[in-house]
């Protein structure tokens, strides 16, 4: 509704390559990182689909997350604080786009 309502732009975000996550046992990231490709390509067929703007988070993430383990909160899974400020800083510059800054 809100494509065919109004005249906002829409953007979303795929997931970062949580494959990497300090909780993922080694044994387990290769088939995590298989069903996150395949979850991160039905949205990218989506977003196309509908003309939303598309955050690829996962491309932006592979190489830094494993450097930054104080982007994971204490389950060493979900995002901490700053995992997800970098998650919006990621994002800031297609947001601000859409906003038409």
């Amino acid at each position: 509704r809100i494509k065919s309502e109004t005249s906002a732009q829409v953007v979303v975000t795929n997931l970062p390559d949580i494959s990497l996550a300090p909780a993922v046992p080694k044994y387990l990231q290769a088939e995590m990182r298989r069903r996150l490709l395949a979850f991160n390509l039905r949205l990218k067929e989506l977003a196309e689909r509908y003309g939303l703007l598309l955050v690829d988070a996962y491309e932006m993430t592979r190489e830094t997350i494993p450097q930054h383990p104080e982007f994971f909160s204490s389950d060493n899974f979900h995002p901490s604080d700053a995992g997800y400020e970098y998650w919006a800083r990621l994002m800031w510059p297609t947001v601000k786009s859409a906003l038409g800054d």
